[in-house]
C-alpha cells in the first residue's frame, strides 16, 4: 500500500491526523525570513519553507518528499507569491538546512518576470531534450 500522509518526523499518519496538524499554523512552518531592503522595497523577499504532510515524491521507492521552501518577492509590503525558487526535501533536517541555503541564494537571486522566466525555462527544455536526442 502506497502511503500518502506523513507528520513532520515522516512517520505515515492518515487523512485525519493530516488535516489536524495542518490546522496548526505554527506546526506547517520550518521557517520564514525575509530577506532585502526595508519593508515596502520592491527588492525584498520572503523565504519559506515548509511542511506539506502530502509526499510529493513521484518515483516509486523513493522516501517521502513532505517539505517545501520557495522564494517569493514582495510588491509593496506585501508578498506577491512570483516563485523565484522551489526545492523539496525529505526530512525535517533537510528542509531546515535547504532554508538556511535558501535565505543566502536569496540576497543575490535576481528577479524575473514570469513570461522572461516561461521562455528561458522553454529553451533550456529544448536544448536539453536535443541534447537527449543525439545522446549526449
Amino acid at each position: 500500500m502506497y502511503d500518502l500522509y506523513f507528520n513532520k518526523e515522516g512517520e505515515p499518519i492518515d487523512l485525519k491526523e493530516w488535516s489536524r496538524l495542518r490546522s496548526y499554523f505554527d506546526y506547517r512552518f520550518v521557517g520564514q525570513t525575509y530577506v532585502g531592503r526595508k519593508k515596502n522595497s520592491k527588492k525584498r523577499k520572503m523565504v519559506s519553507t515548509i511542511w506539506l504532510g502530502i509526499n510529493h515524491s513521484f518515483l516509486d521507492g523513493e522516501d517521502p518528499v513532505i517539505f517545501e521552501t520557495m522564494i517569493f518577492v514582495t510588491q509593496k509590503g506585501k508578498v506577491d507569491f512570483t516563485e523565484l525558487y522551489c526545492k523539496r526535501y525529505h526530512t525535517l533536517a533537510e528542509a531546515s538546512e535547504g532554508h538556511a541555503k535558501a535565505v543566502k541564494l536569496a540576497k543575490t537571486i535576481k528577479q524575473q518576470r514570469y513570461d522572461t522566466w516561461e521562455k528561458d525555462f522553454s529553451k533550456k527544455r529544448r536544448e536539453q531534450a536535443a541534447r537527449m536526442r543525439k545522446g549526449k
